[in-house]
């Protein structure tokens, strides 16, 4: 498998970032939090303080819930942020990026990197997004030229 580029890592980096505003706040980051949250009318809360895990931050920063008919009941799972995650690293999908993350511990800076979208243990114990984002940057930083 090979390995994802500094270049795909940046844009990774960079969308991670433009929702850092949005998750400041303790708490904001739940590594067991599986929904992108939605009030009872299927208007999605995340602008008012709610809680996600890394995918659930991801789909956010790529804007996924526009595509969402607000007029239905409608669920975003973290997967549809984990999924564009792996995507824009050049990966096949979610579990191929778990694969490189646990088979890579040199580039992704501890043995728990299979566990990158269920625990903050892949993050050496992150508990903001910010936190995380840091992680990635470190992450590029030890990629392959």
């Amino acid at each position: 498998m090979k390995h994802p580029t500094k270049e795909q890592f940046q844009t990774v980096i960079d969308n991670l970032t433009s929702v850092l505003p949005l998750a400041e706040h303790e708490g904001h980051l739940n590594m067991s939090e599986y929904m992108i949250s939605e009030n009872h009318l299927g208007h999605l809360l995340y602008k008012c303080g709610t809680v996600h895990c890394v995918g659930g931050w991801y789909g956010i920063s790529c804007g996924i819930h526009q595509d969402v008919d607000m007029e239905r009941e409608h669920y975003i799972s973290f997967t549809e942020g984990c999924e564009l995650m792996a995507d824009h690293l050049g990966l096949s999908s979610d579990m191929e990026l778990v694969i490189w993350a646990r088979d890579n511990p040199e580039i992704w800076g501890n043995e728990y990197g299979q566990y990158l979208l269920s625990s903050d243990k892949a993050y050496d114990g992150a508990q903001t997004l910010k936190e995380v984002t840091d992680h990635f940057i470190a992450v590029q930083s030890r990629l392959p030229e």
